[in-house]
């Protein structure tokens, strides 16, 4: 049986206790030359190598009598308390190949089996 997710709390989180984002500033200046302060979250995930951590598979289906068509899932993503629809995505697990990171996640969320892998 299956119900609706509910957030219980809401608390700060200390950069210690962060697994996956952490809170940079940026002081930078712009084009007239004043200085500027900016916040910014990131990843803690993003390879050294590649600079990638993340992945987002836009799947096309294609049937020799109908058009062409994708998949979307619905995930509740409690930042918004809401459920989005989004196209299969998902982090790259370290050691992990890009292409291989797409493979699993289309796999994990939709069933899919990726046999055709063009880059994007």
């Amino acid at each position: 049986m299956s119900q609706k997710p509910v957030i219980n709390k809401i608390s700060p989180l200390s950069a210690d206790e962060a697994k996956w984002t952490e809170l940079n500033k940026i002081e930078w200046v712009d084009q007239t030359g004043r200085t500027r302060i900016w916040e910014a979250a990131s990843r803690k995930t993003r390879s050294k190598t590649t600079g990638v951590d993340a992945v987002a598979i836009a799947p096309i289906l294609r049937h020799p009598s109908r058009p062409p068509s994708t998949i979307l899932v619905l995930q509740y993503r409690p930042p918004v308390a809401a459920t989005c629809v989004e196209f299969p995505a998902g982090l790259v697990d370290q050691g992990e190949s890009v292409e291989d990171a797409a493979r699993r996640e289309l796999k994990e969320e939709t069933g899919l089996v990726l046999l055709f892998f063009p880059l994007l």
